[in-house]
């Protein structure tokens, strides 16, 4: 990965990316990690935004992956390898079904959701153009027919709402909640996209079921509203992980907890991460 990074590099003119060659040989002498070379990629991604616009291919635990030198996506690829270890464990990977992916980000998750779940179909939610252009990339480069695309946006009681997204906090994080907290880093700047946006028991419909084998849902406090129509709604959703966002929106995490009161799940809470689960697994 370091050698295609330190190529592009040499392709911008500017003397901050020379300096940043310089600072990636010195660490390359001292032998320190790959991670830490990243690192200073982002902290350079601030100063030059010509970083954030190009993707570069690259293999992490031996897939291949487009990403966004300066952005975060080498680290979320990292990161949802280890948060769907715990699925793997799971009592339902060869069963025929619907797994969803609401927030799919660039396709790590969906893709690692295909190989865990090989007979289920795949639909991977991701309301951004930026990352759906780079999800799109990865889930081609996949190759897998299972995994469906949507470039929309998971939102309780909306169908095909043309709603607009906020970007808060940092390069590509987006939210379409209206009552984003306006505080910190976590203030929302509205962009000028605008994306559609799917409800629950369309997708449910629209694939002709009522039960979905898994749900990973990072949607940005979006989850509060979803869980709320969820507890009034006939849907059984058997294994989720879902990232709660009380830090934009108060009351995620307690929406989360009562459709899981009410639907007798195990409840594993690890930070803002919960994972929920049937009684039976």
């Amino acid at each position: 990965m370091t050698k295609k990074l330190v190529a592009y590099l040499r392709k911008l003119k500017s003397e901050y990316t020379r300096n940043l060659l310089l600072f990636i040989k010195l660490v390359k002498q001292n032998k320190t990690s790959t991670v830490l070379i990243y690192s200073g990629l982002v902290l350079a991604s601030k100063l030059n935004n010509k970083l954030k616009s190009k993707s570069i291919l690259v293999t992490i635990d031996d897939s291949k992956y487009y990403v966004r030198p300066g952005s975060l996506d080498y680290a979320t690829i990292n990161e949802v390898s280890q948060e769907l270890s715990l699925v793997t464990n799971l009592d339902n990977k060869t069963d025929i079904g619907l797994v969803i992916d609401a927030g799919a980000y660039i396709g790590a998750s969906a893709i690692n959701l295909s190989r865990i779940y090989n007979n289920a179909t795949i639909i991977a939610i991701e309301p951004s153009k930026k990352n759906f252009e780079l999800l799109t990339k990865n889930i081609e480069l996949c190759g897998n027919s299972r995994i469906v695309i949507l470039r929309k946006a998971l939102m309780a009681g909306h169908s095909s709402k043309n709603v607009l997204l906020k970007q808060r906090g940092s390069f590509l994080s987006f939210s379409i909640v209206e009552d984003i907290k306006q505080e910190g880093r976590y203030k929302a700047v509205a962009s000028e996209e605008y994306v559609e946006t799917i409800d629950i028991r369309e997708l449910f419909k629209s694939n002709n079921t009522k039960e979905v084998l898994f749900m990973k849902c990072d949607i940005e406090g979006g989850e509060k509203e979803l869980f709320k129509e969820l507890q009034s709604v006939g849907l059984d959703i058997r294994y989720v992980l879902v990232e709660t966002h009380d830090r934009i929106v108060t009351g995620c995490t307690e929406s989360v907890l009562e459709w899981a009161r009410k639907n007798d799940k195990i409840v594993d809470m690890k930070g803002e991460k919960i994972f929920l689960s049937n009684h039976e697994s």
